[in-house]
């Protein structure tokens, strides 16, 4: 919406103290889309032609990203990602429903919101599932109900060899106990950390400015004591990691410096 833009304009310009804004564009839905007379400004495209259109507007209008979502067909998911390369612009959103989150991954999609797909891509029935999908008109009443009996069957077939091809990382809401469970999992603490740190950074583009400790990002990367477990990030842990936005350094703090596995320095994309 252009308030966000403006807000967005007025927190760069120092005009107004703000979080940082990474704003997508109206979604990109198929047809019949979920959000038919639900009162969102979104393109609902039916034509190749419409999918690469909207892309256009998207860029046009500021957007940051392109956002695809769930009732878009294949052949429109591939206008919709062709076109985003011709404008060099990220596009990230839903699976949409008809299209494999290996396909989509591969194809450069940058974020899978909701895991929408995750069900289907870890089972061994996929291939089924998706088939099934296809088949799937949208109730304008309940536009999910359909989808429920589908994702059951999917989780009901889950195969860990299906799962070991699709997962990496996927930070999500409860930041505190999922990294705890990451490192359960098998990462590292360090790994796990970076999970929330160094990789959402490198998302976003801006892993030249956050998501990392060093000399010029002191103004938000500061611990009190060099992590040794992902416990210590949460509200009354033994050794609390707590970031501080300021002009200079906490009297009391002391720079993180693990001293294995450090971050990676990639180029930004």
């Amino acid at each position: 919406m252009p308030v966000h833009h403006q807000w967005r304009d007025r927190v760069e310009n120092g005009t107004l103290l703000g979080p940082r804004w990474v704003i997508g564009g109206m979604l990109i839905d198929g047809s019949p889309s979920f959000w038919n007379g639900r009162g969102l400004p979104f393109h609902e495209v039916k034509t190749e032609d419409e999918a690469r259109a909207a892309v256009r507007r998207s860029k046009e209008d500021g957007a940051d990203f392109v956002k695809v979502y769930s009732q878009l067909s294949l052949p429109l998911y591939r206008a919709v990602v062709d076109e985003a390369r011709r404008q060099r612009i990220p596009f990230a959103g839903h699976c949409p429903n008809m299209v494999a989150l290996t396909r989509a991954s591969n194809a450069g999609q940058r974020s899978f919101e909701h895991l929408l797909g995750t069900l289907f891509a870890t089972s061994d029935r996929e291939a089924e599932l998706l088939r099934a999908m296809r088949e799937v008109k949208v109730d304008p009443v309940d536009p999910l109900r359909q989808m429920g009996p589908l994702e059951l069957r999917a989780a009901d077939s889950y195969h860990p060899a299906k799962a070991s091809e699709v997962f990496a990382l996927f930070p999500g809401f409860g930041l505190h106990d999922e990294l705890t469970m990451l490192v359960r999992a098998g990462l590292t603490p360090m790994r796990a950390l970076q999970a929330a740190t160094l990789e959402p950074a490198r998302y976003l583009g801006l892993d030249d400015r956050i998501g990392t400790v060093k000399r010029e990002n002191w103004r938000i990367s500061w611990c009190w004591t060099p992590i040794r477990s992902t416990t210590s990030t949460a509200p009354g842990g033994s050794t609390p990691l707590s970031p501080v936005v300021g002009s200079s350094r906490p009297k009391n703090a002391r720079r993180c410096s693990p001293t294995s596995e450090r971050p990676r320095r990639t180029r930004r994309p």
